[in-house]
């Protein structure tokens, strides 16, 4: 049984050695390493609820480390993943997930359920991401887009840093300042 002492050291020895490795690794590559960062977004009853099913192709784009594509993947009959860090692309293959290395997955494959989940707002190309995402759909597909409101975009970097993004969402949604209106305006 590990001690309060023990417990309090661990903590600091990982943190200490986390902002040595965020000198060279971006904050998602650092979780992936560190199997740490899991995201709660979203349970499969409250999926189901919200999107229905069942789907025969799931697209969850920007899927970390799968935990959060584990509570969708029971709503489809096939799933496929994307995600822009190395260290977690490859997580995700360890949970069993196929998982394409991109910022913006290639046209031509439609999902009748894309997902994408706590991405929108780190992507440096929001615009042509929600483009893409229209573009993935079929025609009755339903898509399941989850950010942070009000709009606060930041770009993850080496050494903790973050940057604007490349494109701007519209002047409504970037200057929206409660949650009602950050909503409306980004449905919009």
């Amino acid at each position: 049984m590990e001690s309060a002492q023990d417990g309090a050291l661990k903590e600091l020895l990982c943190g200490a050695t986390a902002a040595l490795l965020q000198l060279c690794l971006t904050l998602p590559d650092l979780n992936a390493k560190l199997h740490r960062g899991d995201m709660w977004v979203i349970s499969q009853a409250q999926a189901r609820l919200l999107v229905g099913g069942p789907f025969q192709r799931l697209i969850d784009v920007g899927a970390g480390d799968g935990a959060v594509t584990a509570q969708l993947a029971p709503l489809a009959r096939e799933v496929i993943t994307t995600e822009t860090s190395g260290p977690m692309a490859a997580r995700l293959r360890e949970r069993g997930f196929p998982c394409l290395q991109t910022e913006l997955p290639a046209a031509g494959f439609t999902h009748d359920l894309v997902t994408c989940l706590n991405v929108l707002d780190r992507t440096s190309k929001p615009l042509a991401l929600l483009r893409r995402l229209r573009e993935l759909l079929t025609p009755s597909g339903v898509l399941l887009v989850g950010v942070v409101v009000p709009w606060r975009p930041a770009v993850l970097q080496r050494a903790g840093l973050t940057s604007a993004p490349n494109e701007a969402l519209p002047a409504a949604v970037r200057e929206a300042a409660t949650y009602e209106q950050s909503a409306a305006a980004l449905a919009t």
